[in-house]
């Protein structure tokens, strides 16, 4: 990585992994997702060029990917709250609890408005992990509560009709995404057996839902023409009109 005067960025502490195995076969496009955010100080803002290289162990070569550049803005907060994380397994009650904040965040990149959420330990302190949402409107501020596990859940309005609603774990993991659609009145967060719930609105099915509706393991249907041989139709051929006599 590289800022815009030149400066290479060293990471802290190693580079990041990139982890999971997979094959690419011949004219076929993949792309491997990495967080690169843990592993850079990237603090200041600006316009910055990421270069991403492929050792190819066969063939005893190093590729370069052509250079890609992205911003680093400041946004606005909307919303903040301090939680304290949950017990994990092992740990007595009563004893003190690490705290650490939630962070609302809207920036506005080429005149779309998008909503972040970031993780960090207060004021100044570490930031863990700084995410996108969703898209947002500019004229319905989202809604957001903390549930008892410590999970941010967040509703934003993301066009004239669709919700999208989001729940994220202290780590700063999108742990479900579900789209909800203005029918006869909005969605909007409840609580409902000590549970936090989005009511009201009509659930919709979309691609990028997590958990994902697909059933694990399952593949996609193929569907494939038929091509079996149909059987000839029995034309007969036409049998011609006799004509009609005329009297003399």
């Amino acid at each position: 990585i590289e800022s815009e005067s030149g400066e290479e960025i060293i990471p802290i502490p190693d580079p990041p992994p990139v982890k999971g195995r997979f094959t690419v076969e011949s004219s076929i496009r993949a792309t491997k997702e990495v967080d690169i955010a843990p592993h850079y100080a990237l603090e200041l803002t600006g316009r910055y060029t990421l270069t991403a290289k492929v050792h190819i162990k066969q063939w005893g070569k190093q590729l370069t990917a052509k250079p890609v550049k992205f911003d680093i803005t400041n946004g606005t907060v909307l919303w903040e709250q301090i939680f304290g994380l949950p017990l994990k397994k092992g740990e007595l009650p009563g004893q003190p609890r690490q705290v650490r904040r939630y962070v609302l965040q809207q920036a506005k990149h080429l005149n779309a408005m998008s909503l972040y959420a970031r993780v960090d330990d207060g004021l100044d302190g570490k930031v863990h992990r700084v995410l996108p949402i969703c898209p947002m409107v500019s004229f319905n501020k989202p809604k957001a509560q903390v549930g008892p596990k410590g999970n941010l859940h967040v509703l934003c309005q993301t066009g004239a009709r669709e919700y999208n609603y989001s729940v994220i774990d202290p780590g700063g993991t999108i742990n479900m995404r579900r789209h909800y659609l203005i029918v006869t009145n909005r969605p909007r967060l409840d609580f409902k057996d000590g549970k936090i719930i989005v009511a009201g609105g009509y659930q919709l099915t979309r691609p990028d839902d997590l958990p994902s509706n697909k059933k694990v393991g399952a593949e996609p249907e193929l569907i494939v023409t038929s091509n079996e041989p149909r059987p000839i139709p029995n034309i007969k051929p036409p049998v011609p009109v006799p004509t009609k006599r005329t009297g003399t």
